[in-house]
């Protein structure tokens, strides 16, 4: 049996039959919920069977607004403790923490786990990450580099994920740190200008500002917070809302309303 904590209540996922009975009988009711055996059906709050022979309770039940363009297309996704999974006849739902990013990225696929952890960009990657560059949004971006994306939910989940991955970030930082030699803006000439600041400045907040950043720099002390993600939470674990996430893609098709209005 294994659990996670969401919002103070712990979500199980048990490992037979047997230990989920025994678990529901300790309860002050001693009801045994009834486990269905098809997960892309059942509703919110549903303990199903998962398709490596789990048990887990469906937490989420949503639906998909377009799918005309979609082959195969699923109406509805569903979301456990583990992850998002889109109810397709050919989509898996597991119980494998390692194999997903967070629980409200679209998973269920042996490629979603391949291309969280291969390390090689590939070229559609370096594609998009050139177009940010060039000033698109994130969502825009994508679509210009996978012109076959056509799901608003799906890329808005998608570049959340993307925007993640260690190998996407690092590229992200190398052509940063690129960009900015180019303009003669080093570690060196940061820290000379920061130097300048503590020095000269006679405003007691600017000169601490330079030292956090002086010490960030040159790795004085690691920072100890949680590692935010595309949406501004906590990918470790940390519930995010349906609201929060619906207004996140809002946000992100609102931005490419502005390119195309220019």
């Amino acid at each position: 049996m294994e659990y996670r904590v969401i919002r103070n209540v712990n979500h199980y996922i048990f490992d037979s039959e047997d230990e989920f009975n025994k678990h529901f009988k300790k309860d002050e009711f001693g009801n045994i919920p009834i486990v269905q055996s098809e997960w892309r059906v059942a509703q919110k709050g549903a303990w199903v069977w998962s398709d490596d022979g789990r048990i887990v309770q469906i937490l989420y039940r949503g639906k998909i607004s377009d799918t005309s363009r979609l082959p195969n297309p699923a109406k509805h996704y569903i979301r456990t403790v583990v992850g998002t999974f889109m109810c397709r006849p050919n989509w898996t739902m597991d119980t494998d923490f390692r194999k997903h990013v967070n629980r409200y990225t679209l998973s269920g696929n042996c490629n979603v786990y391949m291309r969280k952890t291969r390390d090689r960009l590939s070229k559609k990657e370096l594609q998009w990450i050139a177009l940010m560059r060039l000033g698109h949004s994130p969502l825009k971006a994508y679509k210009l580099a996978f012109p076959k994306a056509k799901d608003d939910f799906h890329i808005a989940t998608t570049v959340t994920s993307l925007l993640q991955y260690k190998r996407i970030v690092n590229e992200m930082n190398k052509q940063a740190q690129e960009a900015a030699k180019k303009l003669g803006m080093d570690e060196e000439y940061v820290l000379k200008q920061h130097k300048r600041i503590i020095e000269e400045e006679s405003s007691a907040k600017n000169v601490i500002s330079s030292l956090q950043e002086v010490s960030k720099i040159i790795q004085i002390y690691p920072e100890e917070r949680p590692n935010r993600g595309f949406l501004g939470h906590s990918t470790d674990y940390e519930e995010i809302t349906e609201g929060e996430l619906t207004q996140a893609q809002i946000g992100l098709v609102k931005q490419e309303e502005k390119e195309n209005e220019v």
